[in-house]
């Protein structure tokens, strides 16, 4: 097989963006998820189930 710069280019591209894709997925998270599932739950959820998930939150009577 005749290694051509039309090859070269294309491993070359190919090379780059496999790199690239394995260091954007490497990044972590800006917050963990226990972190976020607890923030997620106070403001969405806590509210009628209550911190503790036992449905005693305020608005659990409405």
């Amino acid at each position: 097989m005749e290694v051509t710069v039309e090859h070269l280019n294309v491993s070359v591209w190919t090379l780059a963006i496999a790199i690239g894709l394995t260091l954007i997925a490497r990044e972590a998270p800006a917050q963990s998820v226990p972190d976020y599932g607890k923030a997620e739950y106070e403001s969405n959820c806590a509210s009628c189930h209550g911190l503790g998930g036992k449905g005693d939150g305020p608005l659990s009577e409405a």
